[in-house]
């Protein structure tokens, strides 16, 4: 049965496979999409209902084409230098340390995917469990085409809970005049750490850590059924662009 899963504080990201696209121009269509089959042709598709704003061409959900039974709806958004940074002062009970310092760091990833409403998502954790598809997300990063330094994946604590993880990465081979392009490879605040604003907190991190770095461009996208994380992307000041569909 096709059913409207329950917003989070969540998304996954990655770029639309579309000709001509304006960034990553290295890279073809049928090389990505490739790459994308690779990752994913083990896996059973699992459909989730999303809604797709400014698009009524179809019903919502899993669109379903003659011949592909395992594409789903996407929301991008991206930074450049004409936006501008948040200097908002984070809770006082709010800090950050390296993901990959702290044992805690699989598990919190496993929470935030075993509640996802992104359809790659849901079709990992039931084929393998959350915490397997944790350990594989976190380890996939190289097969993608990203690059990152380890200082950048980090965990929010509140106090001494971990109550999120954001993971920035950079394309491989997608600079333009000696700065990068980015994208956030994924992101999430646990369940019970939910409802007060700490997906505002990831996002700004991730942003201001890619930007320290140098990007022309952030480029990221989430499930057209995560309403809170597109209004997040809204409310922060990204410029949204055109819906795309993507290979689960």
């Amino acid at each position: 049965m096709l059913h409207r899963l329950p917003p989070t504080a969540h998304t996954r990201f990655h770029r639309p496979l579309t000709d001509g696209d304006t960034g990553c121009s290295g890279q073809s269509m049928g090389a990505a999409l490739a790459k994308l089959t690779v990752a994913t042709r083990h896996f059973a598709a699992t459909p989730v209902i999303g809604h797709v704003p400014g698009w009524t061409g179809q019903t919502d959900g899993v669109i379903q084409e003659p011949g592909d039974k395992s594409t789903y709806w996407k929301v991008p958004f991206e930074w450049t230098g004409s936006h501008s940074l948040s200097n908002a002062a984070a809770p006082a009970d709010t800090s950050w340390v390296t993901a990959e310092d702290d044992q805690r760091f699989v598990g919190v990833v496993a929470e935030v995917l075993a509640v996802s409403p992104d359809a790659s998502d849901i079709t990992n954790v039931s084929a393998m469990g959350s915490l397997e598809a944790a350990r594989h997300l976190i380890k996939a990063v190289p097969d993608w085409g990203f690059s990152r330094k380890r200082a950048w994946w980090q965990l929010l604590m509140i106090r001494d809970e971990a109550a999120g993880f954001v993971l920035p990465v950079t394309y491989d081979n997608c600079a333009r005049d000696g700065l990068d392009e980015a994208t956030i490879f994924h992101m999430g605040v646990v369940p019970v750490h939910r409802g007060r604003g700490l997906g505002r907190l990831l996002l700004r991190q991730a942003t201001q850590t890619l930007v320290d770095h140098g990007v022309w461009r952030i480029y990221c996208d989430t499930a057209s059924n995560n309403d809170p994380m597109i209004h997040l992307f809204q409310a922060e000041g990204w410029t949204q662009l055109p819906p795309h569909q993507q290979p689960i």
